[in-house]
């Protein structure tokens, strides 16, 4: 179990690393940055967003779940500001980092 959670950050650092080469408007400076980006997401991602996601349920019911997109980018872009050397600049960059980091954590979830 341990493991596959030190492999899970490890694969989501380097997939936060892929985004931030790609995605004009995410910034990544160190591995280590990329490293504590991950686990911050993690950690916002255990805590908060459940909260956050019950509070804003009748946007998420009203908006046929497109609202979760909204939620998630904001946790994407909530991780960066705490993490120094990781930054989003933006909503939309944080969008869309956001998505691709859900659709690649989805296709490795499948694997481990």
């Amino acid at each position: 179990m341990l493991v596959e959670l030190l492999i899970h950050l490890l694969l989501t650092s380097i997939l936060i690393l892929i985004i931030a080469n790609q995605l004009q408007g995410v910034e990544v400076d160190t591995w280590w940055a990329a490293l504590c980006g991950a686990v911050v997401l993690g950690v916002i991602n255990t805590i908060l967003f459940p909260v956050v996601a019950f509070v804003t349920l009748p946007f998420t019911i009203l908006t046929f779940g497109l609202f979760l997109l909204v939620i998630h980018a904001c946790m994407f872009k909530f991780s960066a500001a705490i993490v120094s050397g990781f930054r989003v600049n933006g909503f939309v960059p944080a969008l869309y980092g956001s998505i691709l980091l859900t659709l690649f954590d989805l296709v490795i979830s499948v694997f481990i």
